[in-house]
Formats: structure tokens, C-alpha cells, sequence
């Protein structure tokens, strides 16, 4: 078992209660961390990765105890949302310095790292030169140093645009060794094109942990399309969820999640659609 969780709870000094008895378990290969920010993704990322403590519960790493801090750090490669690199530093002096501090000391590896996430030909760069995603790939080459059985990585595609988010995404999927990843986002989409299997996070709660395949069916046969007037919209939202809608003249075409009625067709739900219908029930 690469991750096991038994009442995970984090209150912090102010009173607010990030993570409620999360229990979670997780074989191995890429678990996605989707939630609403302020759903308790990132604290429950920084415990793992033995930053901040639990108030309750406790969580294995390949059978390693998160108490015991060296022991953990040893075997992990943790890229959190923002991070900071010297700016004046080239790509590749930056890649060294870390390996400094990490005790990784096999040139070669700071080389073939830098080629995996398609840096290579910028190890001169200066670092204040680059773009959000090529920092971003920078940031999951210096986690990879050591080459962690665990790596985690809190929100990459924040702040990208869709054509960097792609990249990225393509880039952590395609990643080689035989680790286990866990990678956070608010975007169901980017998780879901990641990872294999999904929790999905809200107010610290655990809603569900499953294949994308079965958070897309949380939401079947509830999920419809229809054609309306604007001046029928603010009904529709009084006893539907609506999630799309697109205008075309006085008209609108809309998607909404709930229950059935005349003038609305049947759609096949989505991941964002199965988000949406935990995330509601949640609320209630």
C-alpha cells in the first residue's frame, strides 16, 4: 500500500478546521486531488509530506510513518504551489544548488532530468527568463533529485494558460520510474487527464475516492440540456444547478444538473458534472 490514512484531522490555532476523519488508502500509480480551494488539498498535502502535523489520525507512506520525519523525506519529492528559485541562477545552476542540499551528487542525473522535462537545451537560461510552466518544469525536475518513490505536487496548472496546462499535464503523466504520484488541482479536467484514480475534497471532508470513470456517474440521470428564453433562466436556477449556458440571441442554451421536467433533454454527465453533484451534496 503506498498511502494509508486513518482519521486524518487538522484544526488550526484560529479554529478553522481544515481536514474532518479523512481515511483514505491508495495502492499506487497517480491519485488526483480535485476540491474548491479552501477544501483542505493542500493541508492534507503538507502533512503528507511531513510539513505540518495531524490534530488526529495518522498516514502511512510505503508503510513508513509520517512521525517518523527523516525516514519519509528520504523517499520523497514534494513540489508545493509556490515556490521560490533565485532568479539571477541559470536552469542548470539552480538544478545543482538543490542537488547540494538533497546529497545527490551524480552529475548525470542533474542532465538527464533536465532533457526529461524538456529543459535541456535552456540550462543556461536565467530562471528569471522563464515562463510560469517552464519554472513549473524546473520545480518537477528539482523534486525528482532524489528520485522519490512518493511524489507530490500541490496545484502545477495554476496560473497557466490551457495550452501550458496541456503541456504540463502531459509532461507529469509521461514522467518515468516507478513512483506514485499524488497531484492536486481545482480543475477536475486536469486531474482527471493525470490520474487514475480521484478524491475529491470539500470543507475537509473526503466525498469520494474512486475511478474518474465512477465520479462522472455520481451525476447520471441527472444531468439535461435545453433551449430557453433569458426571461425563463432565473426559474431554472431556482430548482436546478446550471453549469453552462451559452447565448445565442434572446435565446439560451444551457446544461443543469437535477431533477427532470418537461422541455429538458438528458446529457451524459461529465467529471465536472459528478464534481458538482458531490460538491452540492456536500453543501447541503
Amino acid at each position: 500500500m503506498s498511502l494509508l490514512v486513518r482519521g486524518m484531522s487538522k484544526t488550526y490555532p484560529d479554529g478553522t478546521r481544515a481536514l474532518t476523519g479523512v481515511d483514505l488508502d491508495f495502492a499506487g500509480g497517480t491519485l488526483g486531488l480535485v476540491g474548491p480551494n479552501g477544501s483542505g488539498k493542500t493541508t492534507l498535502m503538507r502533512i503528507l509530506a511531513t510539513l505540518l502535523p495531524p490534530t488526529a489520525g495518522s498516514a502511512e507512506v510505503f508503510g513508513i510513518s509520517i512521525q517518523d520525519r527523516d525516514a519519509v523525506r528520504r523517499i520523497l519529492g514534494y513540489l508545493p504551489q509556490t515556490f521560490g528559485f533565485y532568479p539571477q541562477l541559470s536552469v542548470l545552476e539552480t538544478m545543482v544548488y538543490f542537488a547540494s542540499l538533497k546529497g545527490v551528487s551524480d552529475r548525470r542525473r542533474i542532465d538527464l532530468l533536465l532533457e526529461t522535462v524538456g529543459l535541456g537545451a535552456r540550462r543556461r537560461s536565467r530562471v528569471r527568463g522563464l515562463s510560469g510552466g517552464l519554472r513549473q518544469r524546473l520545480g518537477i525536475a528539482v523534486a525528482l533529485l532524489n528520485d522519490p518513490r512518493l511524489l507530490i505536487i500541490d496545484e502545477p496548472t495554476a496560473g497557466l494558460d490551457p495550452e501550458g496546462r496541456v503541456d504540463l499535464r502531459n509532461l507529469i503523466s509521461s514522467l518515468p520510474g516507478n513512483r506514485t504520484v499524488i497531484i492536486s488541482s481545482h480543475i477536475v479536467e486536469d486531474i482527471a487527464q493525470s490520474a487514475s484514480v480521484v478524491a475529491v475534497l470539500f470543507q475537509g471532508n473526503l466525498l469520494y475516492c474512486g475511478s474518474p470513470s465512477g465520479l462522472a456517474e455520481a451525476a447520471e440521470n441527472q444531468v439535461w440540456e435545453a433551449e430557453v428564453d433569458l426571461s425563463d433562466l432565473p426559474a431554472l436556477r431556482q430548482s436546478h444547478m446550471v453549469v453552462a449556458s451559452a447565448r445565442y440571441g434572446e435565446r439560451l442554451r444551457v446544461r443543469c444538473i437535477g431533477p427532470g421536467q418537461a422541455g429538458l433533454s438528458p446529457a451524459a454527465p461529465t467529471l465536472e458534472d459528478g464534481f458538482m453533484v458531490l460538491v452540492n451534496r456536500g453543501r447541503s
